[in-house]
């Protein structure tokens, strides 16, 4: 079963109880959406106004959107949501791509605030007096620029990367075409991209004992089909390879041993 519909918990507003959706881009065990609904739960649970929270996950990372998207959305509007929900907030990215492909038929008339995207999505809200929310700004180079202060006799710079996901392949693009030509004068850069856990062991292996590795994917591939969580991918990497390990991202940090 998707567990994006098993997983929604969608009900009709009691009394005076105000209700907003949280619609997860990923799936519950997903640190860093997870840690957003808890955030969320907390900080409405202090509201002198009854608010009922209810959660819609995508699963985006487990299955194609394009195929499991538009049964999500017919399974809300079965629900009436276009009437029982006071407003919207959207994970990630896919979350708010999917509320606002549907906004008309689902949310024509409540306010969507997203979270925690990558890049401005200007071309999605302009003109939409509905939807707000917070857009990420990452400064790669001066992460880097710190990392390699304190590794002064550092010689190469390994980044670890995916292209698979919208998000992943976002980063690595960054990186390729605005941070590696600024490095490459001073250091061996090079690019591990889409390797199984195998792979990048053994292109770590064969990089310079003064390296410095970079984590641009969120997660990596299992052999058996599927992705590690990033607590997991961290934990991973950091165990097979002696070089320093960085990343941008807090939910990798969380696990690391």
């Amino acid at each position: 079963m998707n567990a994006s519909v098993s997983a929604s918990q969608i009900t009709g507003i009691e009394g005076d109880a105000q209700h907003i959706l949280y619609i997860n881009s990923f799936h519950r065990g997903y640190g860093w959406s997870d840690e957003l609904e808890s955030g969320l739960s907390e900080t409405l649970s202090t509201s002198a106004t009854p608010i009922e929270l209810s959660v819609v996950y995508l699963d985006s990372r487990r299955f194609d959107p394009t195929t499991t998207n538009q049964k999500v959305a017919e399974i809300l509007a079965l629900k009436n949501v276009e009437r029982t929900i006071d407003l919207v907030v959207t994970s990630d990215m896919a979350a708010i791509e999917f509320a606002l492909e549907n906004q008309r038929s689902l949310f024509p008339t409540q306010p969507i605030v997203f979270s925690s995207i990558h890049t401005q999505p200007s071309a999605l809200i302009a003109k939409n007096e509905k939807v707000t929310g917070i857009s990420e700004y990452t400064d790669y180079i001066q992460s880097i620029e710190l990392a390699l202060s304190l590794h002064p006799k550092n010689q190469a710079i390994a980044f670890v990367g995916a292209s698979k996901e919208s998000y992943d392949r976002n980063v690595l693009d960054i990186v390729k075409a605005n941070i590696a030509p600024t490095l490459e004068n001073r250091y061996d850069v090079e690019f591990l991209t889409d390797m199984s856990v195998d792979e990048v062991d053994a292109a770590l292996a064969n990089m310079p004992a003064n390296t410095l590795v970079f984590m641009l994917a969120s997660t990596l591939p299992k052999q058996e089909g599927g992705q590690y969580s990033p607590a997991e991918t961290a934990r991973i990497l950091s165990s097979i390879t002696p070089h320093p390990i960085y990343t941008y991202w807090h939910s990798h940090i969380g696990m690391v041993r």
